[in-house]
């Protein structure tokens, strides 16, 4: 539930506090896709303090150069990858840990005070890495006011006021993950969180998405093909597609109207 959720992040951001965390403090998340996810980041944003996302599949070399050119004070991850992240000497926190989790969890739920936090519109929430196709993964920064404002207007722009359910599937190192993430919280809808092995099949990915009646999901184009290929894929609920990360085609675009003539595909690719 949302209280549950509210109450678990509020725990965590007081946790933060007391390791010092501040408005101007980064911490590098690094972890599963899924409740877990959810708490680290609003715990994270309620401390006061910005996100930095890294995929755990990814090379050791460029967690460590984005924990040290994101200035990140602190890792937060779970134990399973703490492998992954032994080489790089920042302090780290296992969500996972049994003494860390007892600790988390005698501490209050109520809400941070934000005067002691505080923090202001212009603060950084998070810092999303590019991909370093070109170079060197380069730090974007995004500030409380413009993460406000792109799910504001996607909220304005987007619904048509009736009930929604919408799907998590992105990855955490990709931008599309805050409108999958936050678009729900914003509004109070239910909010299905998809573990990567499912994504990464599609029949399973169908499958989930009409057993859930998944109402609103972002996708690549490569994706959509994949899943508009698949038998599986009925969605009864299906509302809007937005579709981003790669080039939409006609050809898409007529193949999803031919299976979807009740739904709305939405280009949101840059």
């Amino acid at each position: 539930t949302y209280s549950q959720l509210n109450s678990r992040a509020n725990q965590l951001a007081h946790y933060l506090l007391k390791q010092g965390v501040s408005s101007e403090s980064r911490i590098v998340l690094c972890i599963n896709q899924g409740f877990e996810m959810l708490i680290a980041i609003l715990g994270i944003l309620k401390a006061g303090a910005a996100y930095v996302p890294v995929d755990a599949n990814f090379p050791t070399e460029r967690i460590r150069h984005i924990v040290a050119d994101s200035d990140a004070c602190l890792i937060m991850s779970q134990i399973q990858f703490s492998g992954n992240l032994e080489s790089i000497s920042t302090g780290k926190i296992f969500l996972d840990d049994r003494v860390t989790a007892k600790t988390i969890d005698q501490l209050p739920t109520d809400n941070v005070n934000k005067s002691i936090v505080g923090l202001h519109a212009f603060h950084p929430c998070a810092v999303i890495y590019t991909s370093g196709s070109t170079g060197k993964p380069k730090g974007i920064i995004c500030t409380h006011n413009s993460f406000f404002n792109r799910i504001n207007w996607f909220i304005q722009s987007f619904s048509n006021g009736d009930a929604q359910i919408h799907c998590q599937k992105t990855s955490l190192a990709f931008v599309d993950h805050i409108a999958e993430i936050f678009q729900a919280l914003s509004s109070g809808w239910p909010l299905i969180l998809l573990a990567k092995n499912i994504v990464q099949t599609p029949d399973l990915l169908a499958g989930s998405l009409n057993k859930w009646m998944i109402s609103q999901i972002t996708l690549v184009p490569s994706l959509l093909n994949a899943l508009l290929d698949s038998d599986e894929f009925r969605a009864p609920k299906l509302k809007a597609i937005y579709s981003s990360g790669e080039a939409l085609t006609l050809k898409d675009f007529t193949k999803f109207y031919r299976n979807f003539p009740q739904a709305r595909l939405f280009n949101v690719y840059g």
